[in-house]
């Protein structure tokens, strides 16, 4: 599929994201211009900033981009609703509006669609500068689902979306309930539901900022793992990642992270008691029904300008064989 002329659609939900849509919008342009014809479908999600302004001068300067309003923010599902309506193309490009994708990222991605079998390739998230304490434990955290989804792709076994940058097939793109909090792992399950595998292509890196604070990282786990609970109640199923391993495969993984990062361990350390608090808020939310975290709490920390930070490259510590 890689060296096919495609019709691609590119999907970015966005709500107050002045500091990076237009950097953003730029970036997947001009790597999917050369690779067929596409579109990028903006929906901009009850913005008070000047999102909706940024997006119109880039599209005024670049052809098919078009932007979709949504005058009050009623949660990721609705806004992914809206854009599914919208596009055309033959597959579909989905980027976090505060996510940067590293040059060829896109390209590395629709390579791997040309497996019949493959229904969608999620690509490697790489956070920016990892300074505070609460950076490092996010960075922990997603070295352990990097490594996760590694190891099950190179078994042969289906693996997760990350929702920051991923590609899927047209025909799984569809309305999603919208008490959907995780869609990335609603549309996952959808793909393997249909028979469909899901593959990680550690080539391709989309660059994010860490949560600045522990409070913004407990934010983002408790909304997270909320997510995956009211799937496991829509679906009966839950996603791939490393929570849901067994016990033989998490220690495993643990076994290897520790191999290469084992000076990381108080972030660990930190990030398990963390877990543990993200756990039990969840399943509190579950069941009081007092917070569906359809629509978020933002984690204010992790809105800083992209540009500005430096961009690491991919954690060869991981990544190389295993």
């Amino acid at each position: 599929m890689g060296g096919q002329s495609l019709k691609l659609s590119i999907g970015i939900c966005a709500h107050n994201e002045e500091a990076n849509i237009e950097q953003v919008i730029c970036e997947v342009v001009e790597q999917t211009k050369t690779l067929g014809d596409y579109e990028v479908v903006v929906v901009a999600s009850g913005c008070t900033d000047r999102t909706v302004e940024l997006v119109k001068g880039v599209a005024e300067r670049e052809s098919g981009i078009s932007l979709v309003v949504e005058k009050e923010r009623t949660g990721k599902a609705s806004a992914l609703n809206l854009l599914f309506q919208r596009f055309h193309g033959e597959v579909y490009v989905q980027v976090d509006a505060d996510a940067m994708p590293a040059p060829n990222a896109i390209q590395a991605l629709l390579e791997r669609l040309g497996d019949s079998s493959v229904g969608a390739v999620s690509a490697l998230p790489a956070l920016t500068n990892c300074n505070s304490v609460a950076a490092k434990v996010n960075d922990v955290l997603w070295s352990l689902h990097n490594l996760t989804q590694l190891l099950l792709t190179r078994e042969g076994r289906t693996g997760h979306l990350s929702g920051q940058l991923f590609v899927i097939r047209r025909s799984l793109c569809y309305a999603i309930p919208r008490s959907v909090v995780n869609d990335d792992a609603f549309l996952a399950l959808r793909c393997t539901g249909r028979g469909y595998n899901i593959v990680f292509e550690p080539q391709a890196t989309v660059f994010v900022n860490p949560a600045g604070t522990l409070q913004d990282l407990l934010i983002q786990r408790r909304r997270i793992v909320y997510g995956h609970l009211i799937l496991r109640k829509l679906t009966g199923r839950s996603p791939c990642i490393f929570e849901t391993c067994t016990v033989k495969e998490k220690m495993h993984i643990l076994s290897i992270w520790t191999r290469r990062r084992h000076k990381e361990l108080p972030g660990l350390m930190i990030l398990a008691c963390l877990e543990l608090i993200a756990h039990l808020a969840a399943r509190s939310d579950l069941r009081s029904y007092g917070n569906s975290h359809i629509v978020w709490r933002t984690a204010r920390t992790t809105k800083r300008s992209l540009v500005s930070s430096r961009r690491p490259q991919s954690d060869s510590k991981l990544i190389k064989p295993v």
